[in-house]
């Protein structure tokens, strides 16, 4: 059996942290900009400063998700990180979180793509659970039997 993870809203609550650092960027992230590529919305060098400042961020307003018990109890093997976080954020993250970077499978990743790896996780293993704040994943497509979606 295998757990997929996503990583904001699941094993870390980020938002307001995302939110601070985009502000102190210069940016007023719009309601509508969560999972729509950035630079719809952005300018690279914002997004760049945004990177930046993003880990002292997470420091002041960012706190542990609630899957991050269900986390701590599974053994390396059974469990893995899929995010649509850029690397350098996924990376701030994990370090907030005491996760070993190695851990994330898959980042950067549309919900079609994360929809994707589970699929092709589900190949390899008897079982997968994907864990996930979100309800995006299963609205996005239909669950083989071998699969289950565990929102905290």
């Amino acid at each position: 059996m295998l757990y997929v993870f996503d990583l904001d809203g699941t094993l870390i609550d980020s938002q307001a942290a995302v939110i601070e650092a985009y502000r102190a960027a210069g940016v007023d992230m719009p309601a509508d900009a969560w999972g729509a590529p950035v630079g719809d919305w952005c300018s690279p060098a914002q997004h760049e400063l945004k990177q930046k400042l993003y880990p002292k961020m997470l420091q002041e307003y960012a706190y542990i998700g609630p899957a991050r018990q269900l986390w701590n109890y599974l053994v390396q093997d059974e469990r893995c990180i899929a995010t649509g976080a850029s690397r350098k954020s996924a990376d701030a993250a994990l370090e907030f979180l005491g996760i070993d970077p190695a851990e994330l499978a898959l980042c950067g990743a549309s919900t079609e793509a994360k929809a994707e790896f589970i699929e092709k996780k589900m190949s390899e293993h008897d079982m997968v659970i994907y864990v996930d704040s979100d309800h995006a994943i299963g609205r996005s497509m239909q669950w083989r039997t071998k699969c289950a979606i565990l929102t905290p």
